[in-house]
């Protein structure tokens, strides 16, 4: 008898907490969610520069805070291969832009090139130390 009272008494705590949940997330998107709803319909253009804003100072953030970790070799390896991946990339679009398909796909091969024998190079400089 005691059992099936802890049983019941379980269970109805049990789906109180689930509704306080549902209600918890319903408050939640009344709170937060809507007045944000409401300012990205009514300006459009002011909230995604702030949310443009805000996930750029994010990302600068935590970029910051990863190199300040980093040795400084690892860094501007970094770095040097990033200006080539943004390089090619964008020579290679403006490429495809200018009608000239082929010379889109010989500046990809020649990017890679270049990253692989830069890396290599770069790995040896390291395993000679």
């Amino acid at each position: 008898m005691n059992n099936s009272k802890t049983n019941i008494k379980s269970t109805f705590f049990n789906t109180l907490k689930f509704i306080l949940l549902i209600i918890s997330c319903i408050a939640a998107a009344v709170i937060f969610v809507w007045p944000l709803w409401k300012f990205a319909t009514g300006v459009p253009k002011i909230y995604t520069v702030i949310v443009l804003l805000l996930l750029c100072g994010a990302l600068i953030y935590f970029a910051v805070r990863k190199i300040m970790k980093t040795p400084v070799k690892k860094t501007i390896q970094f770095f040097i291969n990033l200006a080539l991946i943004v390089s090619g990339f964008s020579l290679s679009i403006k490429s495809v832009f200018d009608e000239r398909q082929l010379l889109s796909i010989l500046i990809l091969v020649i990017m890679i090139i270049l990253i692989t024998i830069f890396n290599i190079l770069m790995n040896r400089i390291k395993n000679e130390k």
